[in-house]
């Protein structure tokens, strides 16, 4: 007798404001109604929550289609996202803003390993990512100004490196416990804690980390100006896509291709306008161009 199994395949669930051609109207609809390793595609729009999104499945991949424009807030002050206390779960969650919540992310322990990449986790009322007793990846954030700490580790184990993480009430990257791993490298943590000088906390690692303001180019638009020092000093085994060494925030590693396909080394054509648009031959045509260096 032979036994064939069946393969299984992730399904992709999509969510857009309007919940509109079979997507959600939510994203906490969606992670309830997906299963193992299932594929969560946020399209851009502003997402208000009723409460937390629990995650309990494993190998699920949660991605906004842009962190400046695919937003999730919680409209009661709970949680943005929480992985419950032994639920077993393990995610990817990256390239959206988390705003307005308690925690940003909240990892309790019994988990599988959270990675948590190209976000912006700002202006929550706890922490940016609090973890407990779990794992966790964080690469190629920005956690800013949220009114606990940026990161704050209890007890389990961390890998952080490329955020840039400013401006938190009590601290920015830190592990409170006696018994956590909580390590860090080649972050820029500034402005953090009372006199802004709670930056880093027992932590290990400490390689190429800064303390400097990353200056980016304006008020939320957190690309970073062309004299930022946290242009191509990330970890250096990462790259950028126009192949120069990781840049830390948002913009800055590979996998900011998604969303963010040019190099920082520009010019990027963001308009252009033809005068007149038709010309009969033998005529003159002015072509005007507007170029943004990314």
């Amino acid at each position: 007798m032979i036994l064939c199994g069946m393969a299984a395949y992730a399904a992709t669930i999509c969510v857009n404001p309007g919940g509109t051609s079979g997507c959600s109207a939510l994203p906490s609809a969606a992670v309830a109604a997906a299963v193992n390793n299932d594929v969560i595609v946020i399209k851009p729009g502003t997402y208000s929550e009723p409460g937390t999104i629990n995650i309990t499945k494993t190998g699920l991949k949660i991605s906004g289609e842009n962190p400046t424009n695919t937003r999730i807030t919680n409209a009661v002050l709970a949680n943005v996202f929480t992985v419950p206390l032994n639920a077993g779960a393990s995610a990817e969650i990256s390239g959206l803003t988390i705003t307005g919540g308690l925690d940003g992310i909240q990892i309790s322990g019994g988990n599988g390993a959270i990675t948590i990449h190209h976000n912006h986790i700002v202006f929550n009322g706890g922490n940016g990512i609090s973890e407990s007793n779990a794992s966790f990846v964080a690469y190629n954030n920005i956690i800013l100004s949220n009114n606990l700490a940026g990161i704050n580790g209890f007890g389990g184990t961390g890998v952080v490196y490329n955020n840039i993480v400013g401006k938190n009430s009590s601290g920015g990257i830190s592990d409170g416990s006696c018994c956590g791993v909580m390590s860090a490298s080649y972050n820029s943590s500034y402005g953090n804690g009372i006199g802004g000088t709670t930056n880093y906390s027992n932590i290990d690692g400490n390689i190429g980390n800064l303390t400097l303001d990353c200056l980016f180019v304006g008020t939320g638009d957190y690309r970073l100006q062309a004299a930022s020092p946290c242009r191509d000093t990330g970890n250096p085994g990462f790259f950028d896509v126009d192949g120069t060494r990781s840049d830390m925030g948002s913009f800055g590693g590979t996998a900011a291709a998604a969303f963010w396909p040019y190099g920082n080394g520009g010019p990027v054509i963001t308009d252009l306008t033809l005068d007149p648009v038709i010309v009969p031959r033998g005529g003159t045509l002015s072509i005007n161009a507007t170029g943004e260096i990314r």
